[in-house]
């Protein structure tokens, strides 16, 4: 069994407006909230669970691991709208569509 507050993510960022994925939130806090109770709802899924390299253990272990979207400790849902984002985001630099 893991002692969870061992493994929470801490930050010395500050607290203000980010950008995620076309969302924005009041904060880094908001933003993990948001998208850690996604990735909780995600994780009830059977089929999603069945992905190769999904990780035996419990759902708050997981949770406790991961960053979402950015980190999973499990496979990472929203790989494709990082995908997405990258190719827009590099498309912008040049001046075109991508």
């Amino acid at each position: 069994m893991s002692n969870q507050s061992n493994l929470e993510f801490t930050t010395d960022k500050k607290s203000g407006p980010v950008e995620c994925l076309g969302q924005t939130f009041p904060s880094e806090e908001a933003r993990r909230a948001h998208y850690t109770e996604l990735l909780r709802e995600k994780l009830k899924d059977p089929e999603f669970r069945k992905i190769e390299g999904f990780p035996i253990g419990e759902d708050e272990d997981i949770l406790a691991l991961s960053d979402p979207p950015y980190y999973t400790a499990c496979p990472n849902p929203w790989i494709g709208e990082f995908i997405k984002q990258m190719i827009y985001d590099m498309a912008e630099m040049r001046g075109g569509e991508g």
